[in-house]
């Protein structure tokens, strides 16, 4: 028996899996700094939805502002 396996991939538009972005654009938000990404943006994580802050270091608590959000992440930029 031959298994058909969709082109659409693990993670496509209308699957169920599908995430909520917790975060809106131009909030504001209390988030600690949990790692380095490979550019060396902080990155803080809001409902396990990853939030890059350049300028952030790891164990850093900073209040930031969402300038960005796409598909799987966000960017936020420090206010405080």
């Amino acid at each position: 028996m031959v298994r058909k396996h969709s082109r659409r991939g693990r993670y496509s538009r209308n699957s169920s899996r599908q995430r909520e972005i917790p975060v809106s654009l131009g909030e504001i938000y209390s988030v600690a700094i949990q790692g380095i990404s490979k550019r060396g943006d902080g990155i803080a994580k809001i409902d396990g939805f990853p939030i890059f802050v350049p300028g952030g270091r790891i164990r850093d608590r900073v209040t930031i502002q969402i300038v960005k959000i796409a598909r799987g992440y966000a960017v936020g930029r420090i206010v405080e």
